[in-house]
């Protein structure tokens, strides 16, 4: 995580303000609160790359339901930890002393990335159920670990190629 906070451009070129405070109240307490380019706030919650993406069987096969993969507790649980936080960010914007504090111009519905788990060893089945999950959610995005080494080796090459 501090890896991370030190080089919030991973997440994208668009967040430009990390901001000093991600605790949203006093139960409530993201990984980072990051204001994008256009003033939005948006939250970016970390777990660990070693926590299954798919629920599995004690065997390790996948346990699916009707023939379809399904997510795995842990991500389940961070996906209802990312619906939590948005809904108390979205009551926090009425508040005009945290809106200042946080420097949220523009205090709109805020979005949420969820990083967990790895995906370098998925087959076309494991991407296309992440496909599904991601479009079946709404302000919320889920990516792994190996998905946000992509972005930032494009991001990396992009300005290399700008350099040169």
């Amino acid at each position: 995580q501090l890896f991370l906070k030190d080089n919030k451009w991973i997440f994208g070129i668009s967040y430009v303000v990390l901001l000093d405070d991600s605790r949203i109240d006093l139960r409530n307490t993201a990984d980072y609160l990051l204001e994008s380019d256009d003033g939005f706030v948006d939250i970016v919650e970390i777990k660990h790359p070693q926590i299954n993406f798919w629920q599995k069987k004690a065997g390790g096969s996948y346990d699916k339901y009707r023939g379809f993969l399904q997510p795995s507790k842990e991500l389940r649980g961070s996906i209802t930890q990312a619906i939590n936080y948005i809904f108390q960010v979205e009551k926090k914007f009425s508040d005009p002393d945290w809106c200042r504090t946080n420097k949220c111009e523009i205090p709109v519905k805020p979005r949420c990335l969820v990083v967990i788990g790895r995906s370098d060893k998925w087959s076309t089945e494991e991407k296309t159920a992440f496909r599904l999950l991601n479009d079946s959610l709404h302000g919320i995005e889920v990516i792994t670990f190996d998905h946000l080494l992509n972005r930032a080796e494009r991001l990396l090459c992009g300005l290399q190629q700008q350099a040169s």
